[in-house]
This record gives C-alpha cells, sequence and structure tokens, in this order.
C-alpha cells in the first residue's frame, strides 16, 4: 500500500488493520478484549518502541489466554490464542511494562507495522521471548 494510498484511508477513518482482536490506525494500535471483564486499550503508536514476534511454544505463551504471567506482560483476551500462528510483542518507549498479542491475519499486520515504521524483529526461538 502507498503512502497516497494509506492516507485516503485514513481520511476515510478506515484503519490500516483491524480484526475482532486488534486495531491498527497510522497514528495509534488498539487491543480489544483489554482489560477485565471488557475493554479496550489504544497505544499511540510513538509510543512503541518496538514489536517482537514469534512462533507461539507451549513455554512461550500460547496458552496465555488472558492476563500476565510475569506482572510485566499482559495478554489481552485471546480464546483461540493457542490456534494462532504468531504472537507478537509490543515493547513501550520508557516503560518497563509490554504487551503480548495475536491477531487474525499475521502476515498483514507484519506488513502493516512495517509500513509505519514500526522497528519489528522476529525470535527464532520461542523460549527466550517467555511473555
Amino acid at each position: 500500500m502507498s503512502r497516497r494510498e494509506r492516507e485516503k484511508l485514513e481520511r476515510k477513518g478506515t484503519p490500516l488493520y483491524s480484526d475482532s482482536l486488534v486495531e491498527i490506525r497510522s497514528d495509534s494500535i488498539t487491543f480489544r478484549g483489554y482489560y477485565f471483564p471488557a475493554g479496550s486499550k489504544t497505544l499511540p503508536l510513538v509510543d512503541v518502541d518496538k514489536v517482537i514476534y514469534w512462533e507461539p511454544r507451549w513455554w512461550s505463551g500460547k496458552y496465555r489466554y488472558w492476563g500476565s504471567g510475569d506482572f510485566r506482560t499482559w495478554c489481552p483476551k485471546d480464546f483461540s490464542r493457542h490456534t494462532r500462528d504468531r504472537m507478537f510483542l509490543l515493547l513501550k518507549r520508557g516503560r518497563w511494562t509490554r504487551i503480548a498479542f495475536t491477531v487474525e491475519d499475521p502476515e498483514r499486520v507484519i506488513w502493516v507495522l512495517r509500513e509505519l515504521g514500526i522497528p519489528l524483529a522476529e525470535l527464532r526461538r520461542a523460549v527466550d521471548a517467555t511473555p
């Protein structure tokens, strides 16, 4: 998608990516099901330091459906997380806390984040990414 196409979509209020879990716009990312029992969290993209992604395994958050296992990493609600083929870890600029999330179309999200200039890294060993 060219910059012109992206700007045209944004003027119409259309997100660059949206599914039942996440919505990405040119200036923000919204995590649906972030708060209990329901509620979304929107984070400005200027607050994003980088995003790491990996193939989820047993020890790397595959079965973390909602919440935190270490009080540092929060996983928004996704009761289908165990079926997803990619997991993402969003590191916030100047913050200790982070967000581990999944999406319905990971390849599209990777492409959109690259287009927006968000630094991305792929982990080869999921054990290193335990949220």
